[in-house]
């Protein structure tokens, strides 16, 4: 039996003033989330130092990469600026065409999502 990975998008309750169209935020909201991974239902193999160990396979270990395939981490030394902010300069600096999610990992690390290769290659070669 095959189990998924994470949660499910929560969606938005449908608005009766808007009609059947969907709102911006709802729109983003559902492009954030990262797709499901379906994995076998793993049983706990042993105990590890006091904790629980589940193997997975290389198979599943790629898969669950998949998503990160375009993926960039990012260090903010002095403290992280706000959000916003970043992505304006990355987009000004690497001339980045297509839209791209920035993830807040900590006070000092951001994970940034790249949607097409051309981008992602832009902002490694800086």
């Amino acid at each position: 039996m095959a189990s998924p990975v994470g949660s499910p998008p929560v969606e938005a309750p449908p608005s009766s003033s808007m009609g059947s169209r969907k709102s911006y935020a709802a729109m983003l909201n559902k492009s954030l989330y990262l797709p499901m991974i379906q994995v076998e239902e793993k049983v706990i193999g042993m105990i590890l130092e006091g904790e629980p160990a589940v193997y997975f396979s290389p198979q599943e270990l790629s898969k669950s990469e998949e998503p990160f395939s375009l993926s960039l981490f990012a260090k903010c030394s002095y403290g992280r600026p706000p959000i916003h902010e970043v992505k304006e300069i990355l987009k000004k600096m690497f001339s980045i065409t297509m839209d791209f999610v920035i993830s807040s990992l900590d006070r000092r690390h951001l994970l940034l999502r790249f949607t097409v290769e051309e981008d992602f290659i832009k902002d490694q070669d800086g």
